[in-house]
């Protein structure tokens, strides 16, 4: 069996490539997600639940978004370490990326899905990945520009996670 494939030239997005490859969606519309956000975080220690709260600082060039905690949650000392996202933005939408433990003896990594608010202000998401706990663990978050919206959204959207199950 044999098929034959020609190259045609892509725009997505008013990107364009001759190779047949789309080229990664750029931010265009200006959101800039650069600057403190205020993160809740559903995990466990010693298989109790945890609420962890955390400071992050956020960067961003084009698309890319590193994330990074500024200390160790004080609602989890014992699980809590800090930690560096890697991430891209798509469609100003959609923050999606990975992110480990800054010390490298620390297991503790894995990924993040975060659907932005409309507004910018906010996004809720899923993490999954180890933990101080466990092989493979998932969590909701929300991260938001205020601590009080963080905590707000993250009590009303744990409420409906649970209630779907």
């Amino acid at each position: 069996m044999s098929f034959s494939f020609t190259w045609t030239k892509y725009q997505v997005r008013g990107f364009e490539s001759d190779k047949g490859c789309k080229t990664p969606y750029l931010n265009s519309n200006g959101m800039d997600l650069s600057g403190t956000w205020y993160a809740v975080w559903e995990t466990t220690i010693q298989a109790r639940p945890s609420f962890d709260t955390e400071v992050l600082r956020a960067e961003q060039a084009g698309n890319h978004v590193i994330l990074q905690n500024e200390a160790v949650s004080p609602e989890n000392p014992i699980g809590g370490y800090l930690w560096r996202g890697d991430c891209t933005l798509h469609d100003n939408a959609f923050l999606m990326g990975m992110y480990t433990a800054i010390d490298l003896n620390d297991r503790q990594r894995g990924v993040m899905f975060f659907n932005i608010h409309r507004s910018g202000q906010f996004m809720i998401g899923r993490w999954v990945g180890c933990t101080y706990d466990e092989n493979l663990f998932h969590g909701l978050t929300v991260i938001a520009r205020e601590p009080e919206v963080a905590q707000a959204r993250f009590d009303k959207d744990l409420r409906g996670a649970h209630d779907d199950r």
